[in-house]
């Protein structure tokens, strides 16, 4: 493994593309929504948007840190932990995948994602219904746990117990509404053996072509069941579905086309416009990989590295792939105001589900955890929770750098949090003046002026 990098200069989010627009924009968004639908924003949309872009602003505060060997200063603003902010969800991205694969996920086991997706009416439907969301996520799992108990053997003793974690994602590539499901699920149950502490694991080998086909038709059946027995479901906010419904004002750069056409995939399978995706896994005992699906699995909605703000104000998003043949939209400012407004979860949402043994109300979730691996120097692991893992530790793991070293080879250490607006003006204006002025020369190099 790499030595980590010494020293760090981040990026800062309140200078991000994201940030800008929202500063420039939120007021006139605010005003546009209040006279076209004759109401406000929700006050918890307001505030997420007013966090994203106050992010890394050092005027609100910020922590100091010093160096102990060269007496350098360093300062580290506060962030937002806003829902869409790039940086902020990103961390909370890392810490989750790293507290996963410490402390939740069986090692022994290999680990397989399912990606279930829904046609395109539901799917965007169900960003804003949140109870038929829960009740069509609850039957997806239920056929996936239905079928993992009958490829258990029938003959070993104990009850067969599957487990997994399901992320509940809300958005699609493009900024768009779009709820679909990426399942963490083992290949195999564990065994609860009766009169036993002991869970063993029994794995399973991977799901073939049919199986996969068969599973996206039961998904199917049955969540068209459950949609004709309930009631057709009123929106949770009408006007984030609206907002939601804001299109680009252009399309440009269309994509090249492909020199060759994709080869089929075997597992994954299509039934009524359900899709359903499990060919991406990672095999035993190899951390490293898991813990980058995890991150995959939880990353930000909104890659701050593919939006630009063009010199009219409007944003340009590059997709991921190419989509009909178009690579780049063009969204106005306030409608693309209008999809980051539609993407955030009300209050309370949860967007990571555990079900079976892996759910805190299970019996056997002591057992089937695996036990902390032991820190190293480059390796620091994941805290029980609530707490959580700080900044440092993170950048460390993920990205091999160690925030806390100087150049000149000492330890940063913090002096203070600040947050009063005066002394975060004085402070800044001592740490700028200090880093911009030139060496003095020393006086043996000074030369005379005539008199």
């Amino acid at each position: 493994m790499p030595a980590p990098s010494p020293g760090y200069e981040s990026r800062p989010a309140y200078a991000g593309p994201l940030a800008n627009l929202v500063r420039r924009h939120l007021p006139e968004f605010e005003e546009r929504v209040a006279e076209q639908a004759d109401r406000k924003v929700p006050g918890y949309v307001i505030d997420q948007l007013r966090a994203l872009s106050q992010c890394g602003d050092f005027t609100r505060g910020f922590v100091h840190f010093k160096c102990g060997k060269c007496d350098k200063d360093r300062v580290f603003p506060f962030v937002c932990r806003s829902k869409l902010c790039p940086s902020c969800s990103g961390r909370t991205m890392a810490e989750r995948a790293a507290w996963l694969v410490d402390r939740v996920l069986y090692g022994e086991a290999r680990w397989r994602q399912y990606v279930i997706t829904f046609p395109a009416p539901l799917a965007v439907g169900l960003c804003f219904r949140e109870a038929l969301a829960k009740a069509v996520t609850r039957v997806c799992m239920r056929v996936l746990f239905e079928y993992q108990k009958a490829r258990a053997d029938p003959h070993a003793q104990g009850t067969p117990r599957p487990g997994a974690v399901v992320w509940v994602q809300r958005f699609s590539d493009g900024a768009g509404s779009w709820l679909h499901l990426h399942v963490l699920a083992p290949d195999g149950v564990f065994r609860q053996l009766p009169d036993s502490l002991d869970v063993p694991f029994e794995p399973q080998p991977p799901p073939n072509s049919q199986e996969v086909t068969d599973l996206v038709r039961t998904i199917a059946t049955r969540v068209d069941g459950l949609l004709r027995r309930r009631a057709p479901a009123a929106p949770d906010d009408p006007l984030l579905e609206r907002c939601a419904a804001q299109t680009p004002v252009a399309l440009r750069h269309p994509a090249p086309a492909p020199a060759r056409a994709r080869a089929p995939n075997p597992l994954r399978a299509e039934d009524a416009e359900f899709t359903l995706h499990a060919a991406t896994s990672t095999p035993p005992n190899c951390t490293e990989q898991l813990e980058r699906l995890c991150r995959y699995m939880a990353r930000p909605p909104i890659p701050n590295g593919r939006l630009r703000i063009l010199d009219d104000d409007r944003v340009e998003f590059t997709l991921k792939r190419p989509r009909r043949g178009v690579r780049k939209l063009i969204f106005d400012p306030i409608a693309f105001l209008g999809r980051l407004a539609a993407l955030i979860p009300r209050p309370k949402t949860n967007s990571v589900l555990y079900f079976g043994c892996l759910s805190a109300a299970s019996p056997i979730y002591r057992a089937v955890v695996p036990a902390p691996p032991d820190p190293t120097p480059t390796h620091p692991v994941a805290p029980p929770r609530p707490a959580v893992m700080p900044h440092a530790h993170l950048l460390l793991r993920v990205f091999l750098i160690d925030v806390l070293a100087c150049p000149c080879g000492g330890r940063l250490r913090v002096v203070q949090t600040v947050t009063d607006p005066d002394v975060v003006q004085a402070i800044l204006a001592g740490i700028i003046l200090s880093n911009q002025a030139p060496p003095r020369a020393p006086p043996a190099a000074r030369v005379a002026c005539p008199p």
